[in-house]
């Protein structure tokens, strides 16, 4: 906990907005019941990052457990923010989802290649390209 909370006031001084987001494996919906959840909470709540998620995010047929969460330190005006989860039985995880509006128009655009039966996507600016990520997919 020791090193979370270490990064998190490298983004609380800097004054930036933080997103963080991810599979914890850590049961929110039993922070009463479990000291390291709490323990947990208490750090993200300390540093003004609050969960978007409240409800069960993996879901089995004996269990549900809220362990996949966003956790945002940004407060978007008049709550225009949407989040929520995505209800498919593609896994036990159900997709979680935080839509936050932008202010102005982004200069961000992405272009895609093939390269070697890989489908690339990058990122475009006005200066430069920037490789983001790519897909298996062959095409």
């Amino acid at each position: 906990m020791d090193k979370l909370n270490d990064l998190l006031f490298k983004f609380t001084r800097e004054q930036k907005d933080c997103y963080l987001m991810g599979d914890f494996n850590i049961d929110l919906l039993k922070y009463q019941q479990h000291k390291s959840t709490n323990d947990f909470l208490d750090t993200m709540f300390s540093h003004s990052l609050l969960p978007m998620m409240n409800r069960p995010t993996r879901l089995t047929s004996h269990t549900s457990t809220c362990i996949d969460n966003i956790f945002c330190n940004s407060f978007i005006k008049n709550n225009q923010s949407v989040n929520g989860l995505l209800l498919t039985d593609i896994s036990d995880h159900l997709p979680i989802v935080l839509i936050i509006p932008q202010p102005y128009k982004s200069k961000l655009k992405y272009i895609t290649e093939t390269v070697k039966g890989k489908l690339m996507f990058k990122l475009k600016t006005d200066r430069k390209s920037t490789r983001l990520n790519s897909s298996h997919a062959n095409i």
